[in-house]
């Protein structure tokens, strides 16, 4: 049992960690800053009153949910190979978080208009196979439309979705599983313009006694035009390491609101990402399991170490009713952008069921295709797979 426990927490720990930033939200009401509904403006983690408001989806918000000095949040997941050749399948408990938000700017004075706003916000996870402390990091707004981070938080690059497993996150390591430590700073420029920059320190353990530092250099730029159902943006980061070649990585993305365009009667979401990254074996690890046995596929790891990847993301969501949305979803990667035909692709379809304001159920069902047949088909990237969340929150 407990060797189940570890196959399956192991297979799923970054499957599932909770990231619920909605770009689908910002390009329907046209929001370019993501603090509008989160603590973090780069879009992460627990949310505003307003974020748990407007994602209760009209629902009636619980009593505790009606603040944002704490919350909480707790995922279960279901998973169930399509195949026989892996026999790990199972229901059980992901994720408990917790996160305190700390108004710090409040404790030192009444009058707000002689203190700068800040906030110390700390998150952990409690739950039994991860504990370990999440994003925490002092917030500081010294005006309207710039906000400052210190700490350890996600970087803000590409689409921030809910659903991070994902090869693009993968691919650039932008997933919640890699949090860094540094300075961060959400700038609005204009009121439909945005840019967030980040310069911020990892450490890659390169033996038992020893760390290797990594600087990573992060510029975010996202753009909502009123007049426009359209978002548009841009992202581009590199890592600089001192024993090993420095990697980079650059992300166009987007989306369109058939909701503004239509004046709200067809409720349908398209985003889209395309990502190229170098370097991406070095920064991706421990993803790279996820798309071969580094064993018996060391050829064709060694020969993409160092080749330059292209990564695809779509998402197309239908808004049902008040309560419901059915999801397709596509991810694509080239770990080498010179043999297409060696892609690997995912297909997922799903549905969304929000139970009440405070409780959420998904199932998704995903189809894989390798374009490399001589390697591993038992890696997750090569398995059809049909997974259920069940999600809570305050």
């Amino acid at each position: 049992m407990k060797l189940f426990l570890f196959i399956f927490t192991s297979l799923y720990l970054w499957a599932c960690h909770p990231l619920w930033a909605r770009p689908e939200y910002a390009l329907k009401t046209t929001t370019v800053n993501c603090n509008a509904c989160h603590l973090n403006p780069f879009g992460s983690g627990a949310r505003t009153i307003f974020g748990k408001t407007y994602g209760s989806f009209g629902l009636k918000l619980a009593p505790y949910s009606k603040q944002d000095l704490f919350s909480a949040d707790f995922r279960a997941v279901g998973y169930l190979p399509q195949t026989k050749k892996v026999l790990t399948s199972g229901f059980l408990p992901m994720n408990v978080q917790g996160t305190l938000n700390a108004p710090l700017s409040t404790l030192v004075s009444d009058d707000m208009e002689d203190v700068t706003p800040s906030n110390l916000v700390i998150n952990f996870n409690l739950s039994e196979m991860n504990t370990s402390p999440g994003e925490t990091f002092l917030l500081v707004a010294p005006t309207e439309k710039i906000q400052i981070l210190l700490g350890q938080f996600v970087k803000p690059f590409g689409l921030l979705t809910d659903e991070h497993r994902t090869f693009v996150r993968m691919q650039t390591k932008t997933t919640l599983m890699d949090l860094e430590s540094g300075v961060g700073m959400a700038h609005q420029l204009f009121d439909t313009l945005h840019i967030d920059l980040s310069y911020t320190n990892n450490t890659l353990p390169s033996s038992r006694f020893n760390s290797e530092p990594t600087w990573n250099k992060l510029v975010n730029l996202r753009w909502t035009p009123y007049s426009l159902p359209i978002m548009v943006g841009a992202s581009t980061s590199s890592t600089e390491r001192p024993s090993k070649p420095d990697s980079y990585a650059q992300s166009i993305y987007g989306g369109i609101s058939f909701d503004r365009a239509t004046d709200f009667k067809v409720p349908v979401t398209f985003l889209l990402e395309a990502s190229r990254a170098k370097g991406w074996t070095a920064e991706m690890t421990p993803y790279t399991s996820y798309f071969m046995n580094t064993s018996t596929d060391a050829a064709f790891y060694n020969s993409v170490i160092k080749k330059t990847s292209l990564g695809f993301y779509g998402q197309l969501i239908w808004n049902l009713s008040q309560r419901m949305s059915v999801l397709y979803k596509f991810d694509q990667l080239l770990l080498d952008e010179k043999y297409p035909a060696d892609a690997f692709e995912r297909h997922g379809f799903g549905v969304n069921y929000n139970i009440n304001s405070n409780l959420i159920f998904q199932v998704r069902a995903e189809y894989a295709q390798n374009g490399r047949k001589d390697l591993d088909q038992t890696t997750r990237s090569a398995i059809d797979t049909l997974f259920f969340v069940l999600r809570a929150w305050m």
